[in-house]
């Protein structure tokens, strides 16, 4: 599977890229998204794909899957004085 792009050429459509099996499984594994900083999120994933020995895919890529799959968006969101980008329902 191909790590980049949002759809796949199917037979006669497109259709939706499936979420990666890494990112899959360490949604599973890490569980709610929602109103985490997503640079928080991805270093965590970043960590389970290394000690998993699975090639890490980038914090963008990472970030469209969790969005497509999940349905939340990445809103910019002031925490402790700091800017941070958040997933957010």
């Amino acid at each position: 599977m191909e790590y980049c792009g949002d759809v796949v050429q199917g037979k006669n459509h497109l259709e939706p890229r499936p979420i990666d099996g890494g990112v899959a499984d360490f949604l599973k594994e890490y569980g709610s998204v929602v109103n985490k900083a997503t640079n928080e999120v991805y270093r965590a994933y970043h960590e389970h794909c290394t000690m998993n020995d699975i090639k890490p895919i980038s914090n963008i890529e990472f970030s469209k899957q969790v969005k497509r799959s999940f349905g939340v968006n990445i809103l910019d969101k002031k925490i402790n004085s700091m800017k941070r980008r958040i997933f957010s329902w």
